[in-house]
Parts: structure tokens; C-alpha cells; sequence
């Protein structure tokens, strides 16, 4: 069985990426603020976690 996933295009700019330690965009994110920011889930214990 051959499942297709979603393919999303960032353009020239890239994927997005965490300003504080340059991670990629991943399917643990969460967006927030009318999906202006997110915070990223890799860089920091859970209490800590950066708003980009």
C-alpha cells in the first residue's frame, strides 16, 4: 500500500526554522498567535521552550 503525503512548498526562503537554534519546521510544533509564532519542541525542556 503506497501512502502520498502532503507536499508543502517554502519557496526561495525555505522551511521555517527555529531563530534561536536554527531547527527545522517538524510535525511536533505548535503554532500559536493566529499561527504567527511557534514554539518549537527540540531546544529546550518543556518549561524553557522558545516562542520564535
Amino acid at each position: 500500500m503506497h501512502h502520498q503525503s502532503e507536499v508543502v512548498d517554502f519557496d526561495e526562503s525555505g522551511p521555517v526554522r527555529c531563530s534561536h537554534c536554527k531547527g527545522y519546521i517538524n510535525p511536533f510544533m505548535k503554532f500559536i498567535d493566529q499561527e504567527r509564532k511557534f514554539i518549537y519542541n527540540l531546544c529546550v525542556p518543556p518549561a524553557f521552550r522558545y516562542i520564535a
